[in-house]
């Protein structure tokens, strides 16, 4: 948007910065030195915004380097307001109405017949004097005080120098200290001058682009508040800096078009040295390609630094380099070496050769590369086809002395020593795609003469063992939590960076579901994995929460040849491992001396209320909404659940004091069964104290009495007690034990075996 003939917009600046980005070499001083850098905004283009201001001093004048790294300031004003010492000032500019010249208008945030934009000190701040900088034009220093036209006292000449052009570029200035009411000499060592400001036009239209301070940040003829504000200690010794020199050959870019300067692209870098900031442009050396700039870094010697480079371009956006962050380790006084951006260099530089070769073996094995129909490349910085883009066009091909390797010769140009990166890439034509190797790129340095890197394994992947996994179905099928047809079975580990590989179903057992996947995992590897659900019936993927892991995930030991694991049922349930009618459930809890898990706050019957979670309920977040429990005295309280039928046996839970994850550590939860159908009463539990129950067991025979021998055990549903005259059977099943925990068995004239079995079907 265009505000006057002259250009867009101008401001007024605090030399305050809560970046502290970059740093420039100035004449030095015998006194202070210290660099500010831009707020970072660039709604005017950035030369304010992305510049960077040093001020330094000698006791007796103020010294100022103003660097224009992005744009011009095109006719607009930069103004620093000062407050020296404690006397107050002002407390913002609506008394301001001096529009004589631009530097005026400027200062005053007015111009007649356009608009004023009041700007608002922040608090604590009270300026007396206003420094501004009109770039190519006039910088000076004024007093501030309410008033029109020539109202505000000129005191001194800034010596803005160059006194042409308004940038890029680099622009000193400077002024006494007297101009500031200041002494010259020892005496003022010490003291400080507070600044802020902002960037404005010359009719009174302001920015959000600051330096060394920041406002609330929108263009307009508007009330602006300032934000942030900095100081400057006079004679304040300057900070240890190190010079570090960044060149980029951009050679390639340009002749690919990539990078054009006539249209206002530039080149930036930026890493760990300047906190990964946007801004710092380097400029192209005289007759070459290369780009260079020095940046003063203050970080200690032997930081173990990362830099890249960025295309910012004319018309908007950036390409950045392709390659991961270069390193360097930071030392007095450095120039890095040149590279070539991105490591792409010009085509017609690709002459030393390079020989790639790739061991497919395993893949071949494992089916997942077809040398009939299939191919394999290398990727990398070397630039076949000068197209800036890994991906060379020509395949590698089988190697004479060893069909399941793949070689092939292409030319890098980059200067000898750069680091390079590449990779493998194989084309599935069944797939119909080019799938890179998952480990992180391979490494090597250009070297000076041809040079054969040894042969490597695809993913490095030197072994392959087909798995086969089953999973039994049965319960969520039966339960209608799983949909044969419409859901999906899969299973996730290790093995395939817990992604799914679809189960499909075993032709021989409807309820069984089956998934081969080949691991390439060395023999011996401990595997993880779990099997998952989901589809439209299901909500988003079902995780199995096995029972002979506490919900953990299965592991199993990678054997040396191909393997059929053990059939599991899915969160090991049978159907035996649900509830096939409705029961209510009643659990209670002792709060006797119950406190807090972590903080050890002990809880309070009078304020305090005591909730439930677990899975029946769908572990919702703690400090939610959750069930309450009652209070029964004698500090029991108590809450009942139905649980319908198609719900496990098994409870996992949790209580909690006022809502949060405080009971126990994270994961130690009460484990119950249900244990009887109708109503079943939990055993009372003690906050703090989670109880595991086994499944079921403790089998006991007591002392005949009237005929009988009383049978006791731990019972559930899907637990039936079995008979045999012989221990090694066979047995014989009793269904209506199912869900009991006693009987009373008939005396006999011969002996009597008992077990007890869960039923897994």
């Amino acid at each position: 948007m265009k505000i006057t003939s002259r250009n867009i917009a101008s401001w007024a600046v605090a030399l305050f910065s809560v970046l502290g980005l970059l740093s420039f070499a100035s004449p030095a001083r015998a006194g202070g030195d210290k660099t500010f850098a831009g707020d970072g905004r660039t709604d005017w283009g950035g030369p304010i915004g992305k510049a960077t201001l040093e001020i330094s001093d000698d006791t007796t004048n103020v010294y100022g380097t103003l660097t224009i790294n992005q744009n011009s300031t095109g006719g607009n004003v930069l103004v620093i307001y000062i407050q020296s010492g404690t006397n107050g000032g002002f407390s913002n500019t609506s008394g301001f109405a001096d529009d004589q010249d631009d530097n005026r208008v400027g200062i005053s945030g007015f111009k007649t017949g356009q608009g004023r934009s009041v700007f608002n000190f922040l608090s604590g701040f009270t300026p007396q004097y206003a420094l501004s900088i009109d770039l190519g034009n006039f910088a000076g220093l004024w007093g501030l005080t309410n008033g029109g036209s020539g109202s505000l006292p000129f005191i001194a000449n800034a010596n803005l120098t160059p006194s042409t052009g308004s940038g890029p570029g680099v622009f000193t200035f400077s002024f006494p200290l007297s101009a500031l009411g200041l002494p010259s000499g020892p005496s003022v060592v010490g003291k400080t001058i507070t600044l802020g400001g902002t960037y404005i036009s010359a009719t009174g239209y302001r920015s959000p682009e600051a330096i060394c301070g920041d406002t609330d940040g929108t263009s307009g003829w508007n009330p602006t508040a300032e934000t942030a504000v900095g100081s400057y200690l006079i004679g304040e010794q300057p900070t240890t800096t190190y010079p570090i020199t960044f060149q980029v050959d951009m050679t390639a870019m340009l002749d690919a078009g990539a990078f054009n300067p006539g249209s206002g692209d530039q080149v930036q870098v930026s890493g760990s040295f300047n906190n990964h900031t946007n801004g710092f442009y380097l400029s192209p050396e005289v007759n070459t390609n290369i780009y260079s700039a020095t940046y003063n870094s203050t970080d200690p010697l032997g930081t173990a630094e990362t830099y890249s480079y960025t295309i910012i371009l004319g018309g908007g956006g950036n390409t950045p380099e392709s390659t991961d962050a270069r390193t360097f380790t930071l030392t007095n006084t450095q120039t890095l070496p040149v590279w070539y951006f991105s490591s792409f260099a010009p085509a017609t530089n690709a002459t030393v050769p390079l020989t790639f070769s790739v061991d497919m073996s395993v893949q071949i094995g494992a089916g997942n590369f077809n040398p009939a129909v299939d191919s394999v490349y290398a990727y990398g910085d070397f630039d076949e086809n000068a197209a800036l883009t890994w991906g060379p066009s020509t395949p590698l091909t089988a190697s004479q002395t060893n069909t399941n390797v793949y070689v092939g010769t292409f030319g890098d140009g980059n200067y000898v020593g750069t680091p390079c990166q590449y990779k493998f890439v194989r084309y599935s034509s069944s797939l119909g795609q080019y799938i890179y190797e998952s480990r992180p790129n391979r490494q090597y340095k250009t070297p000076a003469s041809a040079e054969t890197f040894p042969t490597v394994y695809f993913n490095d992947q030197t072994n392959v063992t087909d798995v086969t996994f089953t999973v039994d179905m049965s319960a969520q099928t039966y339960f209608g939590k799983f949909t044969p047809g419409s859901d999906t079975i899969a299973v996730q580990g290790s093995f395939n960076g817990w992604t799914s590989s679809v189960c499909t179903n075993d032709p021989n057992n409807t309820n069984f579901y089956q998934a081969t996947i080949p691991i390439f995992d060395a023999p011996g590897t401990t595997e993880q994995f779990k099997f998952v659900t989901y589809g439209p019936g299901i909500n988003g993927t079902d995780y199995e929460s096995p029972i002979s892991t506490a919900g953990n995930n299965r592991s199993f030991v990678l054997p040396s040849s191909s393997t059929n694991l053990p059939v599991y049922a899915f969160s090991d349930q049978y159907l035996s491992d649900y509830l096939l009618t409705n029961v209510t459930v009643v659990f209670t809890v002792n709060m006797t001396n119950a406190q807090q898990y972590g903080s050890g706050t002990p809880f309070n019957t009078n304020s305090d209320s005591v909730y439930i979670n677990g899975d029946f309920l769908g572990w919702p977040t703690w400090a939610t909404t959750l069930p309450q429990l009652a209070p029964e005295g004698n500090l029991l309280y108590t809450y009942s659940n139905v649980f319908n039928a198609g719900s496990p046996v098994v409870v996992n839970y949790k209580y909690s004091i006022d809502g949060s994850d405080n009971e126990a550590g994270f994961g130690q939860n009460h484990v119950r069964y249900i244990r009887s159908y109708g109503t079943y009463y939990m055993p009372v539990d003690t906050f703090g104290n989670p109880v595991v129950e086994q499944s079921f067991g403790n089998l006991r025979i007591g002392q005949p009495s009237g005929g009988h021998v009383p049978i006791t055990w731990l019972g559930r549903p899907g637990v039936h007690l079995q008979v045999s005259s012989n221990v090694k059977g066979p047995w014989v099943d009793h269904p209506e034990t199912d869900a009991l925990s006693a009987t009373n068995w008939p005396v006999g004239g011969s002996s009597l075996y008992f077990r007890l079995v869960h039923l897994e079907q």
